[in-house]
């Protein structure tokens, strides 16, 4: 339990942190130097991957903040990313004989939804300010690791 709410506390006090660097100047030097982000944010998401399983993602979003990507790669490598532990899952799943009907019964529940937001979402996020990108980064993990702290 302990675990659970320091990940929570740390991805809130991220998220602070990153809001924060959305009002600095353009071109300013971070307080945080990303040869120091990139390596931490590395060895904690293998951490915290192994720990929790799918709540790493926050730390590959550090990761690739503190590397300077430009959003729509930010949001390819970290698409590639989640697509790659899903598989790598599944198939680590299916070895030990946990994949039941159930989980094909979800999965194929939530494909129409995810085609939806594909294919009709937010065609504005494509046009969207480096700063609004950099605070939805922020808000979208934290309402969802909400639970975490609580």
């Amino acid at each position: 339990m302990f675990l659970a709410r320091a990940l929570g506390a740390f991805i809130i006090l991220y998220a602070i942190y990153s809001l924060w660097m959305t009002t600095r100047r353009e071109g300013s030097t971070p307080p945080v130097p990303p040869a120091l982000l990139r390596p931490l944010a590395s060895f904690f998401s293998g951490a915290v991957g192994t720990l929790f399983g799918a709540m790493a993602s926050i730390f590959f979003a550090m990761y690739l903040d503190a590397s300077g990507a430009n959003k729509q790669t930010f949001r390819a490598t970290l698409s590639a990313m989640l697509l790659t532990l899903s598989v790598a899952r599944t198939v680590g799943y299916a070895a030990v004989n946990e994949l039941t009907l159930d989980s094909f019964i979800l999965c194929a529940a939530a494909i129409p939804a995810m085609g939806i937001r594909t294919t009709h979402g937010r065609p504005d996020s494509l046009r969207a300010e480096p700063s609004c990108v950099s605070a939805r980064r922020v808000r979208s993990p934290l309402s969802v690791r909400r639970a975490a702290i609580t």
